[in-house]
């Protein structure tokens, strides 16, 4: 039929006489509502009857309620959960579903396929006509499909258009006197023949096209690039606004996915400015992305989501992590001792897998008093777990539900403050999604609450985030914006790979049937007069309009679409005056000359760590000891560095505690020396609980490696000359220059004539005795050892390499042979080592209590390589290294 063309007050005259508006979306309803509304509020009205304005699919499901209620429909209308349950029943019975794709995708495709032939009145023609197999197939599961519903006296939703064709026919149908049809870019033939029913029976039945009755402002220009395309066309957007307050303009993009990183920080920096403040509270901004993200990826769904989820099972730390902090949860109003809890209790757990138990966590929080809260909060969900797992396996769908509801309660999800309108708004699309949940009991079956989880964030992904409808800029598809009115449009992209979209025929319905009926993707020349309409449609939209293209991308030379051909096309200087740059900040100078305040104390927590980072780089020490800044540790799968040796130093501890001497050691038949090691390394690791089988499992290898290694040690011990044990992990206070240093050394051996010899344990490669050499050595926990003792009782400082393979060995110095196994050891005479141990270590305690923070790494290549300062520091690491290479250059030349 013929648009005829309409302009705002005769519409809103229409409206008025009772006439319903429809439209072919909700989206499109809703502009179209705002406008009628608008008009009431510029006539001055402060009540008004709200207008009738609909969309197709609402008004067909508000005639099939009406044939309900009044007792001439009897048949069960399926919503879209119930139509994917069918769907889904119908793949899993045929035998060869599995060879093609996953249950739910092909029930998704098989809906969709389902609902297209019924659009087009093809679907009793699928099977004479199927040539391919997959055709075949679908036409198979289309009539195993119908019988089912046939059967059970259900209606499928692509159906109600014939169904009510029927009672039309039967006059149970209530007559409208005129109906108006806007925005619709194609009527469909089962739209058509709905409508043709509606007519015979007296309605009249109009197809209008939008008038603005205002100038036309159509132009198109071409900017160098796309990053430079963006930016122009938001501008020249957020000019005409500024311009025009209260207008409403559309933002079109046919590849929002392709952009959406690019374009989402222009957005905030051009129209929303204040949301670049961390702490500001107002973070609504004026636009809405009608490309709504799905339902399932809402901050405040995903934390519901992951609820469930972990009273199912253990949840990944990066999940974990984020439901904690999450601003939806019980935990919610204090929200920095979350973030402790997870940074510095939850992330550095030794783990097998990334993830963590309901009751892990919760045995985590009660050891920890200042997590009282957390604890109680982790409790409370336990225990429910723990009810849940009393259920029966297998319920309903209604009575799971009720669970879900009763967990979401726990927890106070979405309880802890007042929610805002836009978040409101989610709650209540959540709650429906819910709801919906329980209508999948229509059929009788029983479903684990793992099933009725993977079902309820399944629809929550085919569930669109409702959009914040107050806002004035609209993010959308072209065929969307085809649909509404906006006073000025900003189409991005509009390149001729883009414009017009591709059209493509659907996979599961013949070809040469789609062809006949003359349906998208089928038939070229079709697709362009479709191309065409939707075009002009979207010229109609706004009378104020910007097509806007980029000459080249990254990779390839880009073109206009031929559709821009009738637009003026305008140099872009004409269309926005040049962008005003922010003034440059002059940078003031001032001398760093304030002394830093003294040390509070000369008892400095960090023990030869201090030395160590001091003479490493004074920023790092300065950083991380006196400022407290330091990364927080993540969780690994299994042992890390540290966790391996610790383990390692709790297992030789007990180990040397129960064997006292290398004479006993000797002593020891291999039997008993392997119920030594086995019982050291037991205990050293009982301490570590473990959540399931795979960490038992876990465990028990790790217990064999180390097994195997203390083993691999002994014959080193042995290599060395007679010794005993007389101390290990011993704890004392080191003074040296102006610091007191609390000192944990790992073991102490005496040896020949009293003498002591001064052993670290170590499993890295790294450690030699040339890091205990010059003023800034880089290992200096051995040499301030030595310096607490007589010289004349040192008789050895050691490395114990405890390390698989060539390189576990002793490395260290002696006083004389035999003390220290002969490969890796020196001898030497420690007195001129001890005093210029004393002169340089004294010195680097000055330094960091003097506040000595020069950024002057010793070695860039290994001191800045994983640096947690360089962030403060600032230093550029490739001119350091430069440097470094250009000074190793010259002392070589």
């Amino acid at each position: 039929m013929p648009a005829r063309s309409t302009k705002l007050p005769e519409l809103l005259r229409s409206l008025e006489e009772g006439t319903l508006l429809l439209t072919p979306d909700a989206a499109a309803a809703a502009s179209w509502r705002r406008l009628h509304d608008d008009a009431q509020r510029q006539a001055g009205k402060q009540l008004w009857q709200p207008a009738n304005i609909l969309c197709w699919n609402e008004w067909l499901r508000r005639l099939h309620t009406e044939l309900v209620v009044a007792g001439h429909e009897e048949r069960i209308l399926l919503n879209a959960a119930q139509e994917h349950s069918l769907w889904r029943e119908v793949v899993l019975a045929d035998p060869e579903h599995s060879l093609l794709a996953p249950a739910d995708s092909l029930a998704e495709l098989a809906f969709d396929g389902f609902r297209t032939a019924s659009a087009w009145q093809v679907e009793t023609n699928l099977r004479h006509t199927a040539v391919t197999h997959d055709a075949r197939r679908f036409a198979a599961w289309v009539e195993h499909f119908q019988r089912m519903t046939s059967r059970d006296h259900l209606l499928p939703g692509a159906q109600l258009e014939r169904a009510l064709v029927e009672r039309l026919r039967q006059h149970h149908v209530p007559l409208l006197k005129r109906i108006l049809l806007l925005g619709f870019d194609e009527v469909l033939p089962a739209q058509v023949h709905l409508l043709d029913a509606f007519a015979s029976a007296g309605t009249r039945v109009v197809e209008l096209a939008y008038d603005h009755a205002r100038p036309v402002a159509h132009s198109a220009t071409v900017l160098p690039d796309e990053t430079k395309e963006l930016r122009f066309g938001l501008r020249w957007l957020r000019h005409y606004l500024d311009a025009h307050p209260g207008h409403h303009a559309a933002i079109v993009v046919p590849d929002l996915q392709e952009i959406a990183p690019t374009l989402e920080p222009l957005l905030g920096e051009i129209f929303a400015p204040w949301i670049q403040d961390v702490a500001a509270e107002n973070t609504i901004v004026p636009w809405q992305n009608d490309i709504a993200s799905p339902l399932r990826n809402n901050l405040m769904v995903r934390s519901a989501i992951d609820l469930l989820a972990w009273v199912l099972g253990p949840l990944s730390l990066q999940r974990l992590s984020a439901l904690l902090t999450s601003p939806y949860t019980g935990l919610a109003p204090d929200p920095d001792a979350a973030a402790r809890f997870d940074a510095f209790v939850i992330q550095p757990c030794m783990l097998l897998r990334p993830e963590m138990t309901l009751f892990f966590a919760q045995q985590l929080a009660r050891e920890k008093p200042q997590h009282a809260a957390i604890a109680e909060w982790l409790y409370k969900l336990h225990q429910f777990a723990m009810e849940t797992a009393a259920l029966p396996p297998r319920r309903s769908f209604a009575q799971w539900t009720d669970t879900l509801w009763l967990l979401l309660k726990t927890a106070s999800w979405a309880d802890a403050r007042p929610l805002d309108a836009q978040e409101t708004e989610v709650r209540e699309a959540f709650a429906s999604v819910v709801d919906q949940m329980a209508t999948l009991d229509f059929q009788p079956q029983r479903v684990t609450l793992t099933e009725f989880a993977r079902e309820f964030e399944r629809q929550l992904g085919a569930t669109a985030t409702p959009t914040h409808t107050a806002a004035n800029i609209h993010i959308m598809t072209p065929e969307a914006a085809a649909s509404q009115v906006f006073d000025a449009l900003l189409f991005l992209r509009a390149t001729d790979d883009k414009l017009p979209s591709p059209l493509r025929a659907h996979p599961l319905i013949d070809r040469n049937l789609q062809r006949a009926h003359g349906m998208p993707g089928t038939d070229g020349s079709l697709d362009l007069q479709r191309a065409q309409r939707l075009f002009a449609k979207l010229l109609q939209a706004a009378p104020t309009a910007l097509f806007t293209t980029a000459a080249e991308s990254p990779q390839a030379k880009l073109r206009p679409s031929p559709f821009l051909s009738t637009i003026p096309e305008v140099a872009a200087c004409t269309l926005l005056p040049p962008e005003q740059r922010d003034e440059t900040v002059q940078l003031e100078s001032f001398a760093d000359i304030e002394p830093l305040p003294l040390l509070p104390s000369p008892q400095v927590r960090g023990g030869a760590r201090v030395l160590k980072q001091q003479a490493a780089c004074g920023f790092l020490a300065f950083a991380e000891l006196r400022l407290g800044g330091h990364d927080i540790e993540s969780g690994d799968a299994g042992f890390n560095a540290i966790d391996s040796g610790n383990v390692l130093h709790e297992a030789l501890e007990e180990f040397w505690r129960e064997t006292k001497s290398q004479a006993e050691l000797l002593a020891m038949d291999q039997q008993q020396r392997h119920q030594a090691i086995v019982d050291a390394v037991d205990k050293a690791l009982q301490r570590y609980r473990t959540q399931d089988r795979w960490d038992v499992a876990y465990l028990a290898l790790y217990r064999e490696r180390m097994i195997s290694l203390l083993h691999a040690w002994m014959p080193f011990e042995l290599e060395r000359g007679p010794f005993t044990v007389i101390a290990f992990e011993e704890k004392t206070t080191a003074s040296i220059g102006p610091l007191e240093l609390t000192l944990r050394m790992d073991r102490i051996d005496r040896v020949r004539d009293n003498g002591m010899v001064y052993i670290d344990y170590k499993t890295g490669a790294s450690a030699t005795p040339s890091s205990w050499a010059g003023d800034r050595p880089e290992e200096p926990q051995l040499p301030l050892y030595a310096l607490q003792g007589e010289v004349a009782q040192l008789s050895g400082l050691a490395f114990a390499r405890l390390r698989a393979g060539e390189q576990m060995q002793y490395q260290g110095w002696a006083i004389e042979d035999g003390i220290l196994p002969e490969k890796g050891s020196t001898t030497v005479d420690f007195e001129d080592h001890v005093a210029a141990w004393k002169d340089a270590l004294t010195n680097l305690a000055h330094q960091f209590a003097d506040g000595r923070a020069e950024v002057a790494p010793k070695d860039p290549t290994v001191n800045c390589k994983h640096c947690a300062q360089r962030l403060l520091c600032r230093v550029n690491i490739d001119a350091l290294l430069q440097h470094v290479e250009e000074s190793e250059e010259a002392s070589h030349g």
